[in-house]
């Protein structure tokens, strides 16, 4: 219940709006549908700047020069590893 998809969670919210009011006639029902459909979004904004926010962090570490330094420091050994590895199997 800590990170329930929206799916879940709507399900879980509807269901418990339709215990409470069982007619989706009432105003109170099509308020509080608004109100899901309201946090629904925010959530989905959230977790899409999260996902942007990554990539960009991401592709930062990637392009960084301590990364590319790196990387050329290991290539030998990496090499070698791979051929150690591909002989084995």
């Amino acid at each position: 219940m800590l990170k329930p998809s929206s799916i879940e969670l709507r399900q879980l919210i509807s269901d418990l709006n339709n215990l409470i009011y069982n007619n989706t006639d009432k105003i109170e029902y099509k308020i509080f549908d608004k109100a899901l459909k309201k946090i629904e979004y925010k959530l989905y904004r959230q977790q899409e700047d999260m996902k942007y926010a990554w990539t960009k962090r991401e592709q930062e570490f990637y392009t960084s020069t301590t990364w590319k330094v790196g990387n050329l420091i290991l290539y030998i050994p990496k090499k070698i590893k791979s051929i150690v590895s591909n002989k084995k199997g």
